[in-house]
């Protein structure tokens, strides 16, 4: 399965925003907190995200083992809050969270990122779904 217009940032990216992210994430047109824009692929084994990172533009390429993968969760949470998104509480953000190295790191996306009806969305629910299903994570309802 593969999502173009996928929009992710790192735990860190939303913890250390700037105001000028935090007013692009808030003004129509513009899209919600990201610091990467590009493709999510789910493979047998791995998820890849292939894109740019929008603040110096250069390629950006994350590939996630599913083994690797520990949580996932589709709303928002102590870090990313609802207020870092204009359209909440329609567009939730989709967190992984998985390990690297020994490290566990975080990430939030908003996979597919569009527009319906005139409100921000994403396919997020539906990668939530799919996600806990292969993973045999419990879900958080």
């Amino acid at each position: 399965m593969r999502w173009n217009n996928t929009l992710l940032a790192s735990k860190e990216d939303v913890i250390n925003r700037s105001l000028i992210d935090f007013i692009k994430a808030h003004t129509s047109g513009f899209k919600p907190l990201h610091r990467y824009e590009g493709t999510l692929e789910l493979k047998e084994d791995k998820l890849v995200f292939e894109g740019i990172d929008i603040k110096d533009e250069t390629i950006f390429k994350l590939e996630i083992a599913l083994s690797n993968i520990t949580d996932v969760y589709y709303g928002f949470d102590e870090v990313f809050r609802g207020r870092e998104e204009r359209a909440w509480p329609w567009n939730k953000p989709l967190r992984i969270r998985f390990k690297e190295d020994s490290v566990e790191k975080e990430i939030y996306l908003f996979v597919n990122f569009h527009h319906k009806h005139g409100i921000r969305t994403s396919d997020n629910e539906e990668v939530y779904q799919k996600l806990t299903e292969i993973l045999g994570i419990t879900k958080d309802d």
